[in-house]
């Protein structure tokens, strides 16, 4: 979670970390080399893809009716 205030009109209140930028981007390589056992635990799950099967669908005439926009409207 982040702070409501953390980021700001120019940029952020302050400096990120020593160290930051790094630790990110060793984080995102992690979960990047491990995405196919990400993809298989949701999508190879049959109760997952039964109990998320068909909810969230809108009709067109609910996307229009409630001002649906962006990839939810798709």
């Amino acid at each position: 979670r982040m702070h409501y205030m953390f980021n700001r009109v120019g940029g952020l209140k302050e400096d990120v970390p020593a160290g930051w930028s790094g630790r990110v981007r060793d984080a995102v390589s992690s979960v990047r080399s491990r995405m196919d056992v990400y993809e298989n635990l949701v999508l190879g799950n049959e109760i997952f893809r039964g109990r998320t099967r068909g909810v969230g669908v809108f009709s067109a005439e609910a996307v229009h009716a409630y001002g649906v926009s962006g990839p939810i409207a798709r």
